[in-house]
């Protein structure tokens, strides 16, 4: 019993574990904010201008999901809470999951000039 209920914790943790998805969710956040122009960050909103149309948008986190509004096209999922924070051309970003789970990592980005 007790090897089998070793087999379940550690089988547990593999299934929740979910830095494969902030690692997913950073790529995404990359290639995305190629086509924007950071314009401010706060500690929980990323706005962006888009580099072709200057229509401005937001990166943020409501409904345990983080998006780009208006509209609704998520880029992470089952996300507790999110920080984000600017220094010199680089975004820091801090998620933590519902699972408990944080994940830290940072993006080089195209600043409004």
């Amino acid at each position: 019993m007790t090897i089998y209920n070793s087999y379940n914790t550690i089988e547990t943790e593999i299934r929740t574990d979910r830095s494969a998805d902030f690692l997913h969710f950073m790529t995404l956040l990359e290639l995305e904010l190629e086509k924007y122009t950071v314009t401010g960050v706060d500690s929980n909103i990323i706005r962006i201008e888009s580099t072709e149309t200057k229509r401005s948008s937001r990166i943020i986190n409501q409904n345990n999901k983080i998006y780009i509004a208006p509209g609704h096209q998520p880029l992470l999922y089952d996300v507790y809470s999110w920080q984000v924070f600017q220094v010199a051309n680089k975004v820091t970003v801090t998620v933590t999951f519902n699972n408990g789970q944080v994940f830290s990592g940072f993006i080089s980005v195209k600043l409004n000039s």
